[in-house]
């Protein structure tokens, strides 16, 4: 998950790099997100000061107005409201950052798809048939060793069960 320091600081790039993966991302909503939950945050500790500010000095007073602890449930009902709306906040912003996949290095090529991929380099040589190869997943079922229809029965599907030679 990017952090979300990288997207505040950097967005243009953070844009780039999600349009060279070709990749739609939320950028501009988490920077919202982000920006409303920093104000939220900042209330909440101008409230939580006051009361604190509050606190003292009523403990050093003897006879402490009702309107000042009327006041101050008051602040403490909005600290509590606030803190919920930041709890939401964040988790939203979590939410939107791991929709966003990671920023790819540098050195990666930029391509839409594998036909941009660039062979770096081989090692061995490529093996060749005289028949056609086939793939695991038609071997296993052919050699007795993969069940794919047990397993769709047990969990769901996308499952298999490996049978014991």
């Amino acid at each position: 998950m990017i952090g979300i320091d990288i997207i505040r600081n950097n967005p243009d790039s953070v844009r780039i790099a999600m349009d060279n993966r070709g990749q739609a991302a939320q950028i501009d909503r988490v920077i919202e997100l982000d920006a409303t939950r920093r104000a939220l945050i900042m209330q909440t500790d101008k409230l939580k000061s006051r009361r604190n500010d509050v606190s003292r000095n009523i403990g050093q007073q003897k006879n402490v107005p009702q309107e000042l602890i009327e006041e101050m449930r008051r602040v403490g009902a909005q600290i509590k409201q606030a803190d919920q709306e930041i709890k939401g906040s964040e988790e939203e912003i979590k939410k939107v950052l791991l929709e966003i996949p990671n920023i790819p290095d540098d050195d990666v090529p930029i391509g839409r798809d594998e036909t941009s991929n660039v062979l770096v380099k081989t090692v061995g040589e490529k093996p060749s048939f005289d028949f056609t190869p086939l793939p695991h997943w038609e071997l296993g079922v052919n050699l007795g060793i993969i069940d794919f229809e047990r397993g769709a029965k047990l969990p769901g599907s996308r499952f298999y069960v490996l049978n014991r030679m």
